[in-house]
C-alpha cells in the first residue's frame, strides 16, 4: 500500500492506514493515521498542519483501546509510548486498529 507524497518518511511502507480523529486538549483533530513498516505518523488534514504524532516502533510501548466513559462517549484508540505519552484516536474499529498495530509493533503478521 502506498501513501501519497510527504505522508510518510523516505523509504517507510505503508501497511495499513486510518481516518482518524487525534484528541488534543479535548478537541479532536481530523487526520489520518499511517501504521508503517517502522512506526505510526498521524497527518492532519488541513492544508500546514503539524504532525500530532510521529513515533518508531522501539518508542510504542502499547495500543490498546479506552473504554467509553462520562468524558468520552465513544471507545478510543489509545496509543502509550515509552516514556509514558498517551496519545488517544477516534477511528472506527478501535480495537481492530489496536490489534493491528501491535502485530506490527511486535513484528507479528497482521490479519
Amino acid at each position: 500500500m502506498s501513501a501519497p507524497a510527504g505522508n510518510v518518511g523516505p523509504g517507510e511502507n505503508v501497511l495499513a492506514s486510518f481516518v482518524a480523529n487525534y484528541i488534543v486538549d479535548g478537541r479532536p483533530v481530523e487526520g489520518r493515521l499511517y501504521l508503517t513498516d517502522q512506526g505510526l505518523v498521524f497527518k492532519p488534514s488541513h492544508v500546514g498542519g503539524r504532525v500530532a504524532l510521529s513515533a518508531g516502533w522501539p518508542d510504542i510501548a502499547s495500543a490498546d483501546v479506552e473504554p467509553s466513559g462520562p468524558g468520552s462517549p465513544r471507545r478510543r484508540l489509545r496509543i502509550t509510548t515509552v516514556s509514558g505519552q498517551v496519545g488517544l484516536f477516534v477511528v472506527w474499529r478501535p480495537a481492530k486498529a489496536a490489534s493491528a498495530i501491535e502485530a506490527a509493533r511486535l513484528g507479528l503478521p497482521m490479519r
